[in-house]
């Protein structure tokens, strides 16, 4: 999960109620870790403490392989097409809503 802002524990949430048992959550504020892992998530990684490794590197270590799904609840373009482009993970579904956000208009 990229991003655990209202709309990444929303998706922390529901990936509770699915059922996975390892919901991994990545964002660069650790002070949201705490109520990440109230709403489900079982582990929290924050990008910028590994200088020595990308994320995906410490997300494929921490998963021996990679991971089963990946969702982008940032709504940052570039963070979009990293998690499409560069993430080993088995399905990957991103989802965005138009919205005019301090990127731009995103359609």
């Amino acid at each position: 999960m990229f991003g655990l802002g209202a709309v990444g524990l929303a998706a922390v949430m529901g990936c509770q109620m699915a059922g996975a048992k390892t919901i991994i959550g990545v964002d660069i504020n650790p002070e949201k870790f705490e109520k990440a892992k109230v709403f489900g998530a079982t582990k929290c990684v924050n990008p910028r403490d590994d200088e020595n490794r990308s994320i995906q590197e410490v997300l494929v270590e921490m998963t021996d392989g990679g991971v089963d799904f990946a969702l982008e609840c940032v709504g940052n373009p570039a963070i979009m097409v990293f998690v499409s482009v560069r993430m080993y993970c088995r399905n990957l579904l991103v989802v965005y809503v138009s919205a005019l956000t301090k990127y731009g208009a995103i359609t």
